[in-house]
């Protein structure tokens, strides 16, 4: 039976989750999208879902979707992370997305 759990553990979730999280998102409910995508993972998945999931899509301040890159971008070994700034062009607020290094692939 693991057998059979195993190679169909992610059946619903890419079939149906993906599709509809796209759709979803089209129509402006990215976070509901999201939910349904967190919510159809295998509860072995690894995922942890009290953690919200950020939309970083999105401003965090006004929800503007007009927001850019700016060329500032940065490199913390001993945290293992990295940012890039990213600032909205609607109501100029600037924030920080911030990367941890999870894993290594040889490439």
């Amino acid at each position: 039976m693991k057998l059979f759990y195993n190679h169909f553990k992610y059946t619903i979730h890419n079939l149906i989750a993906h599709p509809l999280m796209e759709i979803l998102h089209l129509v402006g409910l990215s976070t509901l999208g999201n939910h349904v995508h967190n919510l159809t993972l295998p509860s072995d998945h690894g995922f942890d879902h009290k953690k919200p999931t950020l939309n970083m899509s999105l401003c965090p301040s006004c929800k503007s979707q007009e927001i850019v890159a700016i060329n500032e971008t940065g490199y913390d070994s001993g945290l293992g992370e990295c940012f890039r700034t990213i600032a909205c062009k609607s109501c100029k607020t600037r924030w920080d997305e911030i990367y941890t290094l999870t894993d290594q692939e040889i490439v």
